[in-house]
């Protein structure tokens, strides 16, 4: 499979902002997400602000870790070494939701880099009211981390409607040449089986770049009908490069900081709520999970 990475003239305004120089950084917080097709995992730092972090380290959901690298020129995190902290079980996460699944229980929280699978508790008190977000609310949501590192919302808070442009990751499940539209996997790792967001391409998008299979990260407008039309791609290169340990972003070269020999890279701080033991305060000793 590969990472598709397709530029329109129209992205060339949507992602000026990305096409800054890397720096290095420090990214501290709580593991709550891996992606095994963009190599990567995802750091929720102390207002649950999301950051990708590409590695060819797998960590599971539920670790508290600190993160070394710099930051890339498409807003996601090359690791250069990853220090481990305590095993949590809680955490925030904040974006904005592009999929909805009420039957399931299940809403997609979407960010630079990520679309992650959160699914809402059942609660007796509030089983009248709709535990699942609608499609283009950004949320905040604090969530408990089950063994299988599988996110569950106790509580979330919405707020407000997000207008702008939004983050897509995700499969190419189908590609319509005629009505020019993708069909892409609701989150991305394609946890939800079978669920697929529509992505309209303007005439601006060569679709025949794209192919079944490509995992991509869009930028996106809402169309307000729970599809999306594309403005633009967040020039993803950079995954593959953070991959690269030529270019010192993988676990080649590490010092072992976390205790198993190997290191890998610092992902953005997500605090924990309030009761939680400390994150990504020191090694644990205790390698990959």
């Amino acid at each position: 499979m590969r990472k598709t990475l397709i530029t329109a003239a129209t992205a060339l305004v949507a992602t000026s902002a990305l096409a800054g120089t890397a720096s290095a950084a420090t990214v501290k917080g709580i593991v709550v997400h891996t992606s095994r097709h963009a190599h990567s995992f995802v750091v929720a730092g102390p207002a649950g602000r999301l950051t990708a972090v590409h590695t060819t380290r797998h960590l599971k959901a539920g670790r508290g870790v600190t993160v070394h690298g710099r930051t890339l020129a498409n807003g996601t995190f090359g690791a250069s070494s990853v220090r481990l902290g305590s095993r949590l079980t809680r955490a925030r996460v904040h974006g904005v939701v592009t999929f909805a699944d009420r039957a399931h229980r299940q809403f997609v929280v979407s960010a630079r880099g990520v679309s992650l699978v959160v699914t809402a508790a059942r609660h007796r008190a509030s089983a009248a009211s709709d535990p699942v977000p609608p499609v283009g609310t950004t949320v905040t949501a604090t969530t408990t981390i089950d063994d299988q590192g599988d996110l569950q919302a106790q509580k979330v808070q919405e707020d407000g409607q997000d207008t702008g442009t939004t983050d897509l990751e995700g499969q190419v499940l189908a590609v319509d040449p005629v009505a020019r539209t993708l069909s892409l996997s609701a989150d991305d790792d394609g946890e939800i089986t079978g669920a697929a967001i529509t992505v309209d391409l303007p005439a601006t998008f060569d679709i025949t770049q794209y192919h079944v299979g490509d995992e991509l990260e869009l930028v996106v407008t809402p169309n307000g009908d729970g599809t999306y039309t594309a403005v633009g791609d967040s020039q993803d290169g950079n995954a593959q490069q953070a991959d690269d340990q030529g270019d010192d972003q993988g676990d080649n070269g590490d010092n072992g900081e976390d205790g198993s020999g190997s290191r890998t890279g610092a992902a953005p701080g997500v605090a924990r709520p309030s009761g939680d033991a400390s994150q990504g305060s020191g090694s644990d000793g205790g390698g990959d999970d």
